[in-house]
């Protein structure tokens, strides 16, 4: 089960954040809450490729930081700590490699605001799904067979 929870909070990880980069491109260009003085063309596949590659740099961030090390022995408030810190290593590397890359001529360079948004929205995004991801490992554990079978042996002896 260990590699299974492990596996499923990489994937939640992952679409957290990218769903977190592609939530604050719409913010920026779409949404109506910030003014936009033009649109850049193909908006979402030039951040989609942003959002997939910086989602790599963050999952690697988190494996070498150990955030996917089974079973979870600690309370979740200790956590965030860790994981904020994670999310800001990988903004500032993927904020780096964004500002490296020279886009050919139809596309302008990567928006700040947009950056700093898709930090800040990716976050969020990663806690609240690390700490439903929690819940679910801790609701699992409690109610495993094997703890059941142990709790009711334990129960029935004389």
């Amino acid at each position: 089960m260990d590699i299974w929870a492990a596996v499923r909070a990489a994937v939640a990880d992952a679409a957290a954040i990218a769903g977190g980069w592609l939530l604050a491109v719409w913010l920026r260009f779409d949404s109506g809450w910030i003014g936009v003085e033009s649109r850049p063309p193909n908006l979402y596949w030039m951040y989609g490729w942003a959002a997939a590659f910086s989602t790599l740099i963050h999952l690697f961030i988190f494996q070498s930081l150990e955030l996917y090390r089974r079973p979870q022995t600690d309370r979740f408030e200790n956590k965030i700590p860790r994981l904020v810190r994670a999310m800001a290593i990988g903004l500032l590397l993927s904020s780096a490699f964004a500002f490296a890359i020279r886009l050919p001529e139809p596309y302008p360079p990567f928006s700040r605001l947009t950056l700093v948004l898709a930090g800040l929205v990716a976050t969020v995004l990663v806690l609240l799904e690390r700490y439903l991801l929690f819940r679910l490992e801790l609701h699992e554990a409690r109610h495993s067979p094997i703890r059941s079978a142990w709790n009711n042996s334990k129960r029935k002896s004389p």
